[in-house]
């Protein structure tokens, strides 16, 4: 798991990235995480994942980011990894072959972001994100915090079909203005305490 270190709060004493230390903590003593680290750029956090031992084999099962997001974009101190990002030509090319590497097609990258998958932009990037890696991706369509809604997955050779509107308080699919807060009785909702995603959330993989 990698999380955003910098958000450490301004004005509060306490910022998000203290929650995402003291849940990578939780996690890795109860030994549902084999590692995990703060970064403050994606650069750092490509290179990690591409070097870091497992305690099973050299092969990744599942990548999890947490950390802040928008519509079709991940962000980590407020640098930017969208759909351009995933090009071949970028700078950080080499470093996502090397991760892409590590993965197969069992392995999962759950981005546990607010509406990442959420409009068009979000359907857009599901899918490149799926197919530069060659692995299932997660993600969610609401602004997420203890409570995380909107969970949507996206398996190699699949086509985003959930409904680009889920998750939008104002605006279009294609123009998005506001995002919905997560709530228990919003669809495809689970926990922060869920480390894994339960199984009734997956659909079968394309024949």
């Amino acid at each position: 798991m990698i999380f955003d270190k910098t958000c450490r709060g301004n004005s509060a004493p306490i910022g998000l990235s203290h929650s995402w230390i003291a849940g990578g903590l939780l996690f890795a003593t109860l030994n549902r995480l084999d590692a995990y680290k703060g970064v403050s750029s994606w650069q750092e956090a490509l290179e990690w994942l591409g070097e870091i031992n497992t305690n099973t084999c050299d092969m990744i099962d599942e990548i999890q980011f947490w950390g802040h997001g928008t519509w079709g974009t991940m962000l980590i101190d407020g640098e930017v990894f969208d759909i351009d990002t995933l090009d071949s030509e970028h700078a950080f090319a080499n470093l996502i072959n090397t991760v892409r590497d590590r993965l197969h097609a069992g392995s999962q990258i759950w981005i546990r972001t607010c509406q990442t998958l959420g409009a068009l932009s979000g359907q857009r990037f599901a899918e490149a994100m799926t197919d530069r890696f060659g692995c299932t991706v997660a993600g969610h369509t609401y602004i997420i915090g203890p409570i995380q809604s909107g969970l949507q997955i996206i398996h190699p050779g699949e086509s985003a079909n959930w409904d680009p509107r889920q998750g939008i308080r104002e605006g279009t699919p294609r123009a998005p203005i506001k995002a919905r807060w997560s709530k228990l009785t919003s669809p495809r909702t689970v926990s922060f305490l869920n480390i894994n995603i339960p199984k009734r959330f997956y659909r079968e993989l394309p024949k």
